[in-house]
């Protein structure tokens, strides 16, 4: 197949059946789904391309599909591939017409938004709704640049400006240097707006309860949202989980504003988007570590740029291996400390549930206006 912007329409004789299942699963939660090929002319090991699967059907005789934004890859192998049904690499030799694999992390992510080869436009969703995002900086006060960086890389994947930061802190008299007083809005500089008005009034008073200073204010926060829509809003505080933070009640807020006026809002932690199954190689050591639950950060994979790190979901499934040796984990997006950036690893041999009961337990699963 040769690379090409135009999509694809192709047959095969065999009848992809479990693949039409994941692909019809995949579209009901506007999640994509990859096709990659190797160099079947020759021992099948080299991988030559790949491309997004936008239709596929099966019938009697085969299956027909097509392949948008078709990539050439270089440098990887089939025997990177990790198999879904037996989660062990690919073996040398192995021969079959298809095969259904995880997401390899040197394929860029969507992340909720476009697809990132090429630099072809953005793949419109089906969610028409405007997104906002909350966020909470604990542990990057030190890291306010790469941070920056990196989500302003995240959204130029996705089609999208950089963000407003909208800070909901009622004071930013804090310990973290990059977000003590005026040194983000000076870093930033017309990306920032500080709205104390959303801010938490036990923060001031030493109340247990929280209390924000002027709730109508989340009409102004929703109006930032809705003047510029290729300019997404993220607002945010200090605390390290959304769901016992005042940005929680921001959020129901901002939703409750949106539905009085008719208006499809969803409101999300940072960066979005649903859980994916991505693999990487690491270290026998690191894999061990992890393992053994003594080491709960990994080194971002060197084939994953920042900005897909960046927009990982939260409670995305991955698979480490180590020559024959392998661990489940469930990975977070990127996190930016003075030691660097690294994926925080969430959970260990994680259960069929356990990503989402992760991600309704500390509210990473989002509101919107439609209830």
């Amino acid at each position: 197949m040769a690379a090409a912007r135009r999509p694809a329409e192709l047959r095969e004789t065999k009848r992809w059946v479990t693949a039409k299942r994941l692909f019809d699963e995949a579209h009901a939660a506007d999640l994509e789904m990859i096709v990659l090929y190797a160099d079947a002319a020759y021992d099948c090991s080299k991988l030559i391309y790949w491309g997004r699967l936008t239709q596929l059907e099966v019938d009697a005789t085969g299956t027909s599909y097509t392949v948008a934004n078709v990539v050439p890859l270089e440098g990887h192998r089939t025997q990177e591939l990790v198999l879904r049904s037996t989660q062990q690499r690919i073996a040398e030799g192995y021969l079959r017409p298809y095969a259904v694999i995880r997401t390899p992390s040197f394929i860029p992510q969507r992340g909720g938004g476009a697809p990132m080869a090429a630099q072809q436009p953005p793949h419109p969703s089906k969610d028409t709704s405007t997104t906002l995002f909350s966020f909470g900086y604990w542990g990057a006060g030190s890291a306010t640049r790469a941070l920056v960086d990196a989500v302003n890389e995240a959204e130029k994947l996705r089609g999208f400006e950089p963000p407003l930061w909208v800070d909901i802190r009622i004071s930013r008299s804090v310990r973290a240097a990059g977000f003590r007083d005026g040194a983000f809005e000076k870093r930033l500089g017309a990306h920032y707006v500080h709205m104390p008005d959303l801010g938490n009034r036990s923060v001031l008073d030493g109340g247990s309860l929280i209390t924000i200073k002027r709730p109508a204010a989340a009409e102004d926060l929703l109006e930032r949202a809705l003047s510029r829509p290729r300019r997404r809003v993220i607002f945010f505080c200090s605390c390290e989980l959304p769901g016992g933070c005042h940005r929680h009640v921001v959020a129901n807020l901002v939703t409750k504003a949106a539905r009085r006026r008719g208006i499809g809002v969803k409101v999300i932690e940072w960066p979005g988007g649903q859980p994916t199954a991505i693999s990487f190689g690491v270290s026998t050591a690191v894999l061990r570590a992890v393992a053994r639950e003594s080491q709960k950060t990994l080194a971002l994979p060197h084939a994953m740029s920042m900005g897909a790190a960046a927009s990982l979901p939260w409670g995305t499934g991955a698979v480490l291996t180590a020559g024959t040796e392998m661990v489940s984990v469930l990975l977070g997006p990127a996190h930016f400390t003075a030691r660097g950036a690294h994926l925080k690893v969430l959970a260990v041999q994680p259960g069929v549930n356990d990503a989402a009961a992760f991600r309704g337990r500390n509210g990473y699963v989002g509101m919107t206006s439609n209830g």
